[in-house]
């Protein structure tokens, strides 16, 4: 392997290390001002939180993961721009069984991302752990 290789091979192991594949899930999103009881049974601490959808549920296994949520635009005539520009990391505390939305996230979680009147928005979330 000659000088120039080796050099371009460990550029290239650098900025690969840096760039790591989106894993963020397109979906829809609401907000709920109901926390407990919920599905997970435990009563919620902070305000931040989400509820999942039948698709994202898992069996429960998802009780206590955290998500980071982005609005990416409007879903209905609410708002035109409700997006804040601002992410958030909420705490799965529930089932949302038969939702219509993938996510429906507690009013604060969801102040946080967007305008309230937006009513449902398009969203971007990410399993964290």
């Amino acid at each position: 392997m000659t000088m120039n290789n080796l050099h371009a091979l460990v550029v290239f192991g650098f900025v690969s290390g840096l760039v790591s594949p989106s894993l963020a899930t397109k979906g829809t999103a609401v907000y709920f001002t109901r926390y407990y009881p919920n599905a997970c049974y435990k009563l919620p601490t902070g305000i931040k939180f989400v509820s999942l959808s039948d698709q994202y549920w898992d069996g429960g296994a998802r009780c206590d993961k955290r998500y980071n949520v982005t609005c990416i635009g409007p879903r209905n005539q609410g708002s035109a721009t409700p997006c804040t520009g601002e992410s958030v990391v909420v705490r799965t505390i529930d089932h949302c069984v038969d939702c219509e939305q993938s996510i429906v996230l507690s009013k604060e979680a969801f102040t946080i991302i967007a305008d309230p009147d937006a009513g449902t928005i398009d969203v971007e979330f990410t399993l964290l752990d």
